[in-house]
């Protein structure tokens, strides 16, 4: 559970697969991440921390 947990790393690795949203490292870290989506918010959507992040962190904040 939390932020870099073994099931956050499970949904960064799946993302690389083309099958589900071939995406590519272009962050790592939540600050690289946060930074990356306030810069460049397509190649955010594109980055697999960002979608482990989403993943991790969302629920805890609804």
């Amino acid at each position: 559970t939390g932020t870099d947990s073994k099931g956050g790393t499970l949904v960064h690795e799946m993302m690389h697969f083309n099958v589900i949203a071939g995406t590519d490292d272009w962050a790592y870290g939540q600050s690289a991440a946060l930074s990356l989506a306030k810069s460049n918010p397509t190649r955010a959507l594109d980055n697999s921390d960002s979608h482990e992040y989403f993943a991790e962190n969302t629920p805890a904040k609804n």
